[in-house]
C-alpha cells in the first residue's frame, strides 16, 4: 500500500504530462483522485495473501506431525 501511496499521484502527473494537460499544476486532490479502488483491491489482496499462507503453514505442520517429522515441523514453525 505504501509503494500505491507514493506511485499513485507519480502516475497521476505522467498521465497529465502525456495528455498535454502538463502545464497546470494539479492539486493534492487530482493527484489521489481513483485511489479507492486500487487500495481496496490490495488490502483485499494482501488479506486472501495472508490466510492462504497462513493456512498452508498450518497444513503443512500437521502433516509432518501425523508423519512423525518432528525437526522438519520444528524448523517449519520457526522459520514462518
Amino acid at each position: 500500500t505504501c509503494a500505491l501511496l507514493v506511485g499513485h499521484p507519480l502516475d497521476s502527473i505522467k498521465v497529465h504530462l502525456q495528455t498535454g494537460r502538463g502545464g497546470a499544476t494539479p492539486s493534492i486532490r487530482q493527484l489521489y483522485s481513483g485511489i479507492v479502488p486500487p487500495l481496496t483491491t490490495v488490502g483485499a489482496f494482501n488479506a486472501l495473501n495472508f490466510m492462504v499462507y497462513d493456512n498452508t503453514r498450518r497444513w503443512l505442520f500437521q502433516r509432518d506431525m501425523r508423519k512423525g517429522n518432528v525437526e522438519l515441523s520444528e524448523h517449519r514453525s520457526s522459520s514462518a
